[in-house]
């Protein structure tokens, strides 16, 4: 049988009320997967997390990025 995957994104007013319903739904019918770092926690977004991670580093972002690149140039799959 063919399934489908649902995602919600849900008020934490009301979270719990859909989850302890979707709970009571047949085992053999549903699998509820709940994803990491989806909580009402803002230290769980990588974004907020390393914001500003290199603030103080004087880098080049073209040199940089030709220095990354150059690791390739010696790659035998691209000769």
């Amino acid at each position: 049988m063919a399934t489908k995957c649902l995602q919600l994104e849900l008020n934490s007013n009301i979270y719990d009320k859909v989850i302890a319903f979707i709970s009571k739904l047949p085992k053999n019918k549903i699998k509820l997967t709940l994803l990491p770092g989806n909580q009402d926690n803002k230290d769980s977004n990588i974004f907020l997390e390393t914001s500003g991670l290199l603030s103080s580093k004087k880098i080049d972002p073209v040199k940089w990025q030709k220095e990354i690149r150059s690791e390739w140039d010696d790659c035998e799959i691209f000769s």
